[in-house]
């Protein structure tokens, strides 16, 4: 199976991480998951600063092909040839890929309840592929938010607000200010190829959820999950992103990796994490439940490494544009 050590050449194969740094000029009460919390904002005053339609209706649009907000927010359309793309692929791999959203926001800590004011949040955003080409709307859209207000608004108190310090790429360690950001410009920071993401991590023994993974059967969350239905989460997460936004499908058959995986008992996430967030679009509130914690695992073939270690940056299960399913390797 060495095939599948050595699927990520491909220099079409790059992300973009961006961490902003903030400081909270007035607290913050988050009334939901942060990370959902700054998505909807995020999505908020993205449309506000491009959207032309007098309606605000995306069906009604006929620019949605080329508009930060429907790319970067509404749920993933395929186009013609995407679909075309899917079902040849699905007929080669036997592998069904569903489009995903092209970006992954995290907040760090992602589970508090409350901000204080002087203290420090860290969000971070994940652009994928040819996502970062469009990425600087998305980034001054995100500081305008920040200003303007976030959280919970309670009758005597005004919504929370931080100041955005600086933005860094983690790897090169470069740092920008937000006022060097321009909508005429590209992202400031080299994007960073799969390959190197997925070979700079060792063996290791379990996998740490540190933001809640919603892998659903029957529209119940899972706590307990076959070791092979876990790698399956993985190997989609990782191809429909690369088929999508990269434009490479991935050269490699799962299903023996899978059979080597049945054979192993089933994975335990032991503790459950309820979340909720109001949807100002959908005006309801969404029960977004799901698992954290630390799980063993067992031995796996040595193939899946690189895949397991490069998925840290994806995330796994539902939500992923929002921070949840987000894990790292201990």
């Amino acid at each position: 199976m060495d095939h599948l050590r050595n699927v990520f050449t491909s220099s079409r194969l790059t992300l973009s991480i961006i961490r902003i740094r903030t400081r909270v000029k007035h607290g913050v009460e988050w009334n939901s998951f942060p990370g959902s919390v700054v998505h909807g904002i995020l999505g908020f005053h993205l449309k506000k600063s491009v959207c032309i339609e007098p309606s605000g209706n995306c069906a009604k649009c006929s620019l949605t092909n080329s508009c930060p907000y429907a790319f970067f927010i509404e749920a993933a359309r395929l186009s013609v040839l995407e679909k075309e793309k899917q079902q040849a692929y699905e007929r080669q791999c036997g592998l069904f890929l569903p489009k995903p959203h092209p970006i992954c926001v995290s907040v760090i800590p992602c589970s508090s309840s409350h901000s204080e004011t002087e203290s420090e949040i860290l969000v971070e955003l994940i652009f994928f592929g040819a996502a970062a080409e469009r990425g600087v709307p998305v980034l001054l859209a995100i500081v305008e938010a920040f200003k303007e207000g976030i959280g919970r608004q309670s009758v005597k108190e005004k919504r929370g607000s931080l100041e955005v310090i600086s933005l860094s790429n983690p790897v090169t360690e470069k740092q920008i200010l937000p006022e060097s950001l321009r909508y005429d410009q590209g992202l400031p920071f080299v994007p960073i190829e799969w390959s190197q993401l997925a070979a700079s991590h060792s063996i290791k023994s379990g996998m740490e959820f540190t933001a809640p993974v919603r892998l659903q059967s029957e529209g119940r969350i899972r706590s307990v999950l076959p070791v092979s239905d876990l790698v399956l989460s993985v190997f989609r997460r990782v191809a429909s992103i690369a088929l999508y936004y990269c434009g490479v499908e991935l050269p490699f058959d799962y299903r023996p990796v899978l059979e080597k995986t049945d054979l192993l008992g089933p994975l335990a996430l032991p503790k459950r994490a309820s979340v909720s967030r109001y949807s100002s679009r959908q005006k309801t509130r969404i029960q977004q439940d799901g698992m954290t914690g630390v799980i063993s695992l067992p031995e796996l073939p040595a193939e899946l490494l690189p895949w397991l270690s490069l998925c840290q940056y994806m995330g796994i299960g539902k939500g992923t544009s929002m921070g949840f399913g987000r894990y790292q390797l201990v």
